[in-house]
């Protein structure tokens, strides 16, 4: 199969080389660029089987989301409201849907980030099934990692995993103050020793086979594993899921100091910061990538920057839950790899990563008129060079060029260009200030048009919309005991904060 990709731009190359191609088209000859240049000396240059484009469209690389994890339905509709991670986490995960289906809940997680323009995206799935009921809880995870195969998305599939401290920091101290019929209510238990190996044991295994099944599926899908942040995992932990990932020739993907909660657990109980501390167990590497990063000190950034592991900038979903601001134009300063990343809590409440790149924008612009910031271009290089180094596959994505593989994007201009737009505006300025995600016409990824004319074609998505529009929240019965239990939770952080609440928005700036 062969098309022709074109447009009234073409953006091409990556970094300092990407340039702006005027009436420019893409050659893809099965899932590879084959040529990139001028629209009619390509059409006259090969046989086609299909062209698309107009010269309405900016014909430009598919954007990579680098953290989520996977939920189709808005988490606001769910009735779970913004709040501070440590008390909104367990509205996330006691709040319950009859009806539930992983795979539709997927699925359409899949659909809103393609259509918006999304090719490539993490999956950070957490199963709402324990990790030791190994068959439930396996078959959910299938569930979820087949629909992202089946949606024709470029997907890297990373199931979570914790050992320890899952309702507080430290748990050791926090459960024995809470009352027996709220620990029973949510069978809340400290970790005992056996039970974090058994845990490692369970999700080793069956992560092998995951990776056996899935890996290289389609030549889109990746499986890489997902400890999920510093205090939720124990070093022993943290140790063999390096040494699997060495093995299996993977990635690592987590969450690293999101709240300041998270740097003060390192302080009070490892004596350091959380990435000094995956650093002296010799966990960072280029196949490492840290969602967040908020809160990370200067050495932390060096520390970061020399490993050549990747933060994930989540800029609304920081702002959602009250998180602060990742230091990000410091760590680009630094010369750190960071990506861009959704968290499937956007400032829209849609997967719109054309909104999430404006954001960060206007986010990093120090005041003053030698004002520090990061250009559009270092954005977009942000989510597209940054995302490449997160799906380890620097060479093969983020960019149209030859040999590459051919994930791009039709973005329809004549709908934020009216009434005109000067000829003195860069291109990629123009995207990054004023382009959505509902502008993307057509997708392709690996060479496949998953959408066209802003269909998606891979599944119907009005059924599914109506199959899940058919789920009930469910009555549990836990609501009085899960207000008890945040109100716990409030109080126990609220003396971390020593009685005095900060307006720092993270460590540097």
């Amino acid at each position: 199969m062969r098309t022709l990709v074109y447009g009234k731009y073409l953006i091409r190359g990556a970094g300092e080389r990407r340039q702006i191609v005027k009436n420019g088209a893409a050659c893809v000859e099965g899932s590879i660029i084959k040529d990139v240049g001028d629209f009619k000396v390509l059409s006259k240059s090969y046989q086609y089987d299909l062209k698309v484009g107009s010269e309405k469209h900016i014909v430009m690389p598919g954007l990579i989301n680098s953290h989520d994890h996977g939920n189709g339905i808005s988490l606001i509709l769910r009735g779970i409201s913004d709040g501070p991670l440590e008390t909104w986490v367990q509205d996330f995960f006691y709040r319950g849907m009859e009806g539930w289906n992983t795979y539709d809940n997927v699925m359409l997680s899949c659909i809103n980030q393609i259509e918006n323009g999304v090719t490539c995206f993490i999956n950070h799935y957490y199963s709402p099934f324990d990790l030791l009921d190994s068959n439930t809880h396996t078959e959910d995870v299938e569930s979820a990692v087949r629909a992202c195969v089946d949606s024709g998305g470029r997907a890297l599939f990373s199931p979570a995993f914790t050992n320890q401290n899952y309702c507080t920091y430290e748990d050791g101290s926090f459960l024995g103050t809470l009352p027996e019929g709220i620990r029973r209510s949510f069978n809340l238990k400290v970790a005992t020793e056996s039970d974090k190996a058994e845990r490692l044991k369970q999700y080793v295994s069956g992560f092998r086979e995951l990776h056996r099944k899935y890996d290289g599926k389609d030549e889109r899908t990746r499986v890489y594993l997902g400890p999920s942040n510093v205090h939720w995992v124990s070093d022993d932990a943290w140790l063999e899921i390096k040494k699997t990932a060495k093995r299996l020739k993977t990635g690592i993907h987590t969450h690293l100091v999101e709240t300041r909660y998270q740097a003060q657990y390192g302080t009070k109980f490892l004596g350091k910061t959380p990435a000094k501390h995956l650093d002296d167990l010799a966990i960072l590497g280029p196949e490492v990538s840290c969602a967040h990063s908020i809160w990370l000190t200067r050495e932390d950034i060096s520390i970061l920057a020399k490993t050549r592991a990747t933060a994930v900038h989540n800029p609304s979903s920081n702002l959602r839950l009250f998180n602060g601001i990742a230091p990000a134009l410091e760590m680009k300063r630094a010369g750190m790899s960071v990506a861009i990343g959704l968290d499937g809590t956007t400032i829209n409440d849609e997967q719109d990563m054309f909104q999430e790149m404006r954001l960060c924008s206007l986010l990093h612009r120090h005041p003053g008129i030698q004002a520090r910031h990061l250009s559009p271009n270092e954005i977009l290089d942000m989510n597209l060079t940054g995302g490449s180094k997160v799906a380890l596959d620097e060479g093969g994505i983020g960019a149209i060029e030859i040999g590459r593989k051919a994930d791009m994007i039709l973005v329809n201009a004549s709908r934020f260009t009216v009434p005109f737009v000067s000829e003195k505006l860069p291109l990629i300025d123009l995207l990054i200030l004023r382009a959505k995600g509902s502008d993307v016409d057509h997708v392709m990824i690996n060479g496949n048009l998953v959408v066209r004319n802003r269909r998606f074609l891979m599944a119907d998505k009005s059924k599914l919309l109506e199959k899940v529009g058919k789920w009930k929240e469910k009555n549990s019965g836990l609501d009085q005991n899960l207000a008890k239990l945040v109100d716990r939770i409030r109080s126990f952080y609220e003396r971390w904060d020593g009685g005095e609440p900060s307006n720092r928005m993270n460590f540097i700036s």
